[in-house]
């Protein structure tokens, strides 16, 4: 497997791609790109792609007022049986 991963001042990679052979390797790839990021990182890009989202419809960017993250591993998250 053949892959970069560009970082900006964060230390958050700014994108990342990989040639694959096949959608399988791929689909691996892939997988273990995101699992390899943590928890914080999945939400600085889950915050980028909100404010992309916004730039795109040409919208004045809301504020998460009052939000609260709370990030849990996966035996709290099969513990609680929360769904996503």
């Amino acid at each position: 497997m053949k892959g970069h991963r560009p970082n900006n001042n964060l230390g958050i990679p700014k994108a990342f791609f990989h040639v694959s052979d096949s959608w399988e390797e791929q689909e691996k790839a892939t997988n273990e790109y995101y699992f390899s990021l943590t928890p914080a990182e999945r939400i600085e890009i889950a915050f980028n792609l909100i404010n992309q989202y916004f730039i795109m419809k040409n919208i004045k960017p809301q504020p998460l007022r009052g939000a609260k993250i709370r990030i849990i591993t996966q035996e709290e998250l099969n513990k609680e049986k929360i769904g996503y």
